[in-house]
């Protein structure tokens, strides 16, 4: 385990563990031979340690440390021997094991033996979201709730292949101004990896994102797009075709599409080698810039117009030209 870390300037940064106490058998090893002495003997089961406390050091002022403390400890393990619980993973097959995480973890910084402010994260346990944090609470130096971050998840399968894909759908944030009974102003954001956005399978791109001005508002003000147009031989499957950000009417807001590897009539063609050599990027304008052809004048409401950009490349892959 690290103990400490220097910047060279008086910099430093010192980490303390905490042992969880746990121990199976003993390390003895034979020295000098002879028939009756045991070849060697290892524990069935080590000592896990977790981070107790953070101190950094800038070498001017007192130093700031963290502190860490944990509870609702799950063990990777097949049976439980120990109170807590289990958070057995599929390939996991030792009766006793790892800790594989606790429900929370508490972060407290200080200077002086003064408290800062506390953090606190409660995680998930159960298999589909294993590990991810559930909600996160950042309060005062007497423990008021001053900010919360609440996140849901969604899960589904990576292509073909029976592999679970867990991603964030959900994250809801508030502020509160005199403890977490006194809300004063929430948000939220949804997510979604949509499989008919990017070749109708699961590669784990995010394809819409739906921002709303409250933790209880029903109708967003803000959607982002996004569409991928994978080459499933050359596994290039994460380069975003055409991306496109509209208010909550569903007006266009600005965007652009992505053109890869000279195939610059089109952003549906999947990319070969993934070189971006054109981008049209949408850019909203006032109305009174434009001509009547052009879209201005009387009705005129949301004006835009496009700018290109194009790239060429040498042969190693880097870009040689760029023109808009």
């Amino acid at each position: 385990y690290m103990s400490a870390y220097e910047n060279g300037y008086g910099g430093k940064v010192e980490f303390a563990y905490a042992s969880d106490g746990r121990q199976g058998g003993i390390y003895a090893n034979c020295v000098g031979g002879g028939t009756s002495c045991a070849q060697g003997e290892y524990p069935s089961l080590g000592f896990n340690y977790r981070v107790s406390t953070v101190t950094t050091r800038d070498g001017r002022t007192d130093p700031v440390v963290t502190s860490y403390s944990y509870t609702g400890v799950c063990y990777d393990q097949k049976l439980l021997y120990e109170p807590g619980s289990l958070c057995t993973q599929p390939d996991t097959t030792a009766d006793r094991g790892n800790i594989g995480g606790y429900r929370e973890v508490t972060l407290t910084t200080s200077s002086n033996q003064t408290t800062l402010q506390i953090q606190k994260t409660w995680f998930h346990q159960d298999m589909v979201k294993y590990g991810r944090p559930e909600k996160i609470d950042l309060m005062d130096n007497t423990g008021k709730v001053l900010q919360r971050t609440e996140n849901e998840y969604g899960n589904s399968n990576f292509s073909t292949y029976n592999v679970q894909f867990t991603y964030t759908s959900r994250t809801t944030s508030k502020l509160f101004s005199n403890g977490e009974n006194s809300l004063a102003l929430s948000s939220k954001v949804t997510y979604q990896y949509a499989k008919e956005n990017q070749g109708n399978e699961q590669y784990g791109n995010l394809t819409h994102i739906f921002e709303y001005d409250s933790a209880d508002a029903t109708s967003y003000y803000r959607e982002t797009r996004r569409s991928y147009y994978p080459h499933t031989a050359n596994w290039i499957v994460s380069l975003v075709g055409v991306e496109g950000v509209y208010d909550g009417a569903g007006n266009l807001l600005n965007g652009f599409w992505s053109h890869y590897d000279y195939n610059n009539s089109s952003p549906s063609t999947p990319p070969t080698q993934g070189r971006l050599t054109r981008q049209s990027q949408v850019i909203p304008v006032s109305c009174g810039s434009l001509t009547p052809a052009q879209g201005g004048g009387d009705g005129c409401t949301f004006a835009r117009k496009t700018i290109d950009t194009y790239s060429t490349f040498d042969v190693y892959g880097n870009p040689a030209t760029i023109t808009s």
